[in-house]
């Protein structure tokens, strides 16, 4: 779990605001807010520790902050991804 949480510090800027997260099984369901939420979807498509990212239901904007509300879905990799021969 913590390696889950430092891992989405470190991919996402400080302008994407986390306000949920959650776990079940592999299943990472993220909620928050983001100038751009879309932009979301390739940060986690990034990350060696997360596959399939999606967006999941409506993006809304916040009335008080502007941005966007967007929940996300991705899927913990659970198992090494096999290394290259070029590794």
């Amino acid at each position: 779990m913590i390696e889950l949480m430092d891992e989405l510090t470190r991919i996402l800027p400080n302008d994407i605001w986390l306000q949920q997260f959650q776990l079940q099984g592999s299943d990472l369901r993220i909620q928050g807010q983001a100038d751009g939420s879309q932009r979301v979807i390739g940060l986690l498509n990034e990350s060696s520790l997360f596959t399939s990212p999606e967006i999941t239901g409506a993006i809304s904007i916040d009335p008080r902050s502007g941005q966007e509300r967007f929940r996300s879905q991705v899927r913990v990799v659970t198992e090494p991804i096999p290394e290259t021969a070029d590794s």
